[in-house]
């Protein structure tokens, strides 16, 4: 039988090195063996939620960075992605902690957070909540205008230890990760072979979008109007909703501190 990746046979005549690139998810994967991961986290988050899922039993632990696009869809995989590692746990239990949002005119945040509790509380399994900072339990006000108090956190998966956080290291394809998510993308595990497929696909949805813009703006000046100043080229925000798994150095560690 032939060797497989991604669905698709392997060219065993070609480095290892051009092996991995031929194939983005081995390569990610391999990204994760080079140290031992013990820190979780993700930052960014405004009307977004960071949602922590953790088994107390073995340890296993979810971090995700949530938007609102398909909560439905996204807790489900959450649970699965711990229950994988849980199934045959003799002891324990499932938490989450919910951190982000604040009282946003749009109330995008407490949309969020209600659908995020309603989604988990369908949920087949016992489910403790055991952290909840979010909208209006995480805002804050000033002239008028309201913001969040947390925008990130970070979770110790050997001591289950949650913080405040920020990176600075976005980890590798920062803007066409940021990319799949502006393009209406769902939650996605990076260790899933159609992942690289759909974030390039998403980059070639902004690079078309891109290219009407630029295309409309010519016909404006040849119209004769007065265009007002030209945008620079497109960068994507790090909105993303995948995890960040980041290496402790690279965090800036706050005071307030989470049980």
């Amino acid at each position: 039988m032939p060797l497989l990746a991604e669905g698709r046979r392997v060219r065993l005549q070609q480095s290892a090195g051009n092996l991995l690139r031929s194939h983005p998810p081995l390569e990610e994967r391999a990204r994760l063996l080079r140290g031992s991961i013990s820190i979780l986290g993700s930052d960014d988050a405004t009307t977004c939620h960071i949602v922590v899922l953790r088994h107390t039993g073995n340890g296993a632990t979810c971090l995700t960075h949530c938007d609102g696009t398909d909560t439905k869809a996204e807790v489900p995989l959450i649970m699965n992605s711990i229950k994988s590692f849980s199934d045959h746990a003799q002891c324990g239990r499932l938490e989450v902690h919910l951190v982000g949002g604040f009282s946003d005119d749009r109330q995008l945040s407490q949309k969020l957070t209600h659908q995020l509790l309603s989604e988990f509380d369908r949920q087949e399994d016992d489910i403790h909540l055991v952290t909840l900072r979010v909208t209006e339990l995480n805002d804050r006000e000033e002239n008028e205008n309201h913001f969040p108090i947390i925008y990130g956190i970070a979770v110790n998966i050997k001591t289950a230890e949650i913080y405040r956080a920020s990176f600075q290291d976005r980890g590798p394809e920062e803007q066409l990760r940021a990319a799949r998510t502006l393009a209406g993308g769902p939650i996605a595990d990076p260790m899933l072979a159609e992942m690289g497929k759909n974030l390039k696909e998403a980059m070639k949805m902004l690079e078309d979008s891109q290219r009407r813009t630029e295309e409309e703006n010519g016909k404006e000046l040849i119209s004769g109007d007065i265009p007002g100043p030209l945008q620079g080229r497109f960068q994507a925000q790090n909105c993303i909703s995948n995890n960040s798994e980041m290496d402790p150095t690279n965090y800036d560690r706050n005071d307030d501190t989470f049980q």
